[in-house]
């Protein structure tokens, strides 16, 4: 058990450290952005529009050189795989009612998954420690650990959500010369994954829950 213990602080000084790490390198981006973006709206008197990293496919095979290295002053190409891309309009343009509609639902995915991430962050220190207090096969652990996992699939299909009308919304906006915007990438695999892989641990969890009752029954 004491290796559990230990194993059970470092998992959780390590999930600190990177929940942090993300929340900050996020919040430090997404405001030194905002903060140009409104100055140069500031002083051209417009309104922005911003669609965060979109993917491209180019819309031909034919490359051209469209960039310089600057260390042997060399031509070469540049192929971007995703881009930021931000739109202008006049100051006191009214907004579409299909752009409000899109607003409104694009709120509402955020505080969803931002209201599930909080869930799901407060259980996993919640199991974190219980572990280290040496309570593994306890019945709360089990229920804990399967919520965790269906609440990875549901930040999964609500961030999936969100990345369709994302993508959707710019391609009823934007129309590159020479690059399509693409959906690929829009399913969140990475959270369906592990919340299946959880699941299964809960899985493998119960089943030695049972067992280790059925020792205790038969001491």
């Amino acid at each position: 058990m004491k290796r559990l213990k230990i194993l059970c602080t470092l998992l959780l000084v390590s999930f600190l450290i990177a929940t942090t790490q993300n929340f900050l390198t996020s919040f430090v981006n997404g405001f030194n952005l905002g903060w140009n973006i409104g100055e140069y709206e500031e002083l051209q008197q417009v309104t922005s529009q911003t669609h965060m990293s979109l993917n491209l496919i180019p819309r031909t095979d034919s490359l051209q050189l469209n960039a310089e290295n600057v260390k042997d002053s060399s031509a070469m190409i540049i192929v971007p795989e995703k881009v930021t891309c931000i739109t202008f309009v006049p100051n006191g343009q009214q907004n579409s009612t299909s752009e409000i509609i899109y607003t409104v639902v694009d709120v509402l995915l955020n505080i969803g998954i931002l209201v599930c991430v909080v869930i799901l962050l407060v259980q996993l220190v919640k199991i974190i420690l219980s572990f280290r207090r040496s309570e593994v096969f306890e019945e709360k652990n089990i229920l804990r650990i399967k919520f965790i996992g269906r609440m990875f699939i549901v930040v999964a299909l609500l961030s999936t959500l969100w990345e369709f009308l994302r993508v959707w919304w710019a391609k009823s906006l934007l129309e590159l010369a020479q690059y399509n915007i693409s959906y690929m990438d829009i399913i969140d695999w990475e959270d369906i994954i592990i919340g299946l892989v959880i699941l299964l641990m809960n899985e493998i969890l119960i089943i030695a829950t049972g067992i280790k009752k059925e020792q205790d029954l038969t001491i």
